[in-house]
């Protein structure tokens, strides 16, 4: 069962796994509408424009938006070396 999403952290910009009508679909958040988001789909053949809340299944926060890595916390490049 796939973990709630929290709406209050969706902000413009970040992107988000969206249920609807069948299909499910990656877009990317323009900004909140009237009982929604206002979205735009990664696929090209979606036409969907806004999403929702029940319809969004994933949320992923913008790469300016995420947290830094803390000092001395090991990369990647560290642990394979």
């Amino acid at each position: 069962m796939p973990r709630p999403v929290d709406l209050d952290a969706i902000r413009p910009q970040d992107v988000v796994l969206v249920s609807t009508g069948g299909r499910v679909f990656h877009a990317t958040v323009s900004g909140r509408g009237v009982g929604g988001f206002s979205i735009e789909p990664h696929d090209r053949t979606v036409r969907a424009r806004h999403a929702r809340p029940g319809e969004l299944v994933d949320h992923w926060l913008h790469a300016e938006r995420a947290q830094a890595i803390p000092d001395g916390q090991l990369s990647l490049e560290e642990l394979t070396g």
